[in-house]
């Protein structure tokens, strides 16, 4: 018998980028993750202007967010989802002023706080119901809670629907420290790195925990 070899064919690769309208391109780009836009800035120098475009990233949650499709997994329909930072992912990437040598990604939960769940106004009280009884994942409850705080703070919902980024742990020097001393830690922060930083309210406090808690079962503070 004879043995056949095909021809072999030189690869001809083309990059669409110079072919097509910037428009388009970014149409093509914009169904991609953000994973595969990071790959595409290492192309070229055009690629990486187009893959960086702010309307491609403004577009996309971040992995670490918690919003409405996370909302409506564990608990319901939390009605219309307001837009993140335009510069959301930048942040992210940051260096964390907390924690030296993490970035902002690594120490923070980023959760969107609704002014309603399945149309009832979220507060202390309505979302103690809701991590008992979740659509699925863990139930839980609380644990230790001062009478006091469910007293004064029980019934205040949220004003408005909101993202909240929060740092996973408490601030180096802060533990045991009073609300005031707390604040100029916060304040003193804020001169030094120019981030508007601010003490949590206990509920959008309470909030994070428990969502960070359904998500990946951690138990923070």
């Amino acid at each position: 018998g004879q043995y056949f070899q095909p021809a072999t064919q030189k690869e001809t690769k083309i990059d669409f980028t110079s072919l097509l309208p910037p428009e388009i391109t970014l149409e093509i780009f914009s169904h991609l993750n953000a994973e595969d836009l990071t790959r595409c800035q290492s192309v070229n120098k055009k690629c990486k202007v187009l893959a960086n475009h702010e309307a491609l990233w403004n577009a996309l949650s971040p992995k670490i967010a918690f919003g409405k499709k996370q909302w409506a997994k564990y608990f319901g329909d939390i009605g219309k989802e307001p837009p993140l930072p335009k510069d959301i992912h930048k942040i992210l990437k940051s260096p964390c002023p907390f924690f030296p040598g993490k970035k902002v990604e690594e120490t923070h939960m980023l959760v969107l706080i609704p002014e309603t769940v399945n149309d009832k106004p979220l507060n202390l009280k309505t979302l103690e119901e809701l991590v008992k009884s979740p659509k699925e994942g863990p139930t839980t409850q609380y644990h230790y809670i001062w009478d006091e705080i469910v007293k004064k703070y029980g019934n205040q919902s949220v004003a408005q629907s909101h993202w909240v980024l929060m740092t996973k742990d408490v601030m180096e020097g802060s533990r045991a420290k009073s609300y005031t001393d707390q604040q100029a830690l916060i304040a003193d922060l804020a001169k030094k790195t120019g981030i508007d930083y601010e003490v949590p309210n206990v509920l959008d406090a309470a909030i994070c925990i428990f969502m960070k808690y359904m998500s990946s079962e951690e138990r923070l503070f």
